[in-house]
């Protein structure tokens, strides 16, 4: 028998990793013009450190880390 969840199901027996390539690659673009359209950094680390975002268009935009999830978030409003 294998290791499992608190909840029955079974945990993975090898480290496995799925990276997917619209989250780990930055956008086109870093400009923020629709609240709706999703615009990313990328993968952030030792090479790009960092990762500047140009408010384009007044609004209300979410922000959050795909690595971290809810935990790292944020909400910014631009405003004319």
């Amino acid at each position: 028998y294998g290791l499992v969840r608190y909840d029955g199901e079974p945990l993975p027996s090898l480290f496995e990793l799925a990276l997917n390539g619209k989250a780990i690659t930055p956008s086109r673009h870093n400009g923020l013009f629709d609240p709706k359209h999703f615009v990313n950094s990328g993968l952030l680390g030792p090479i790009v450190p960092s990762y500047t975002f140009v408010a384009l268009k007044a609004g209300t935009y979410s922000m959050v880390c795909l690595v971290h999830g809810p935990e790292m978030s944020a909400t910014i409003t631009i405003v004319p």
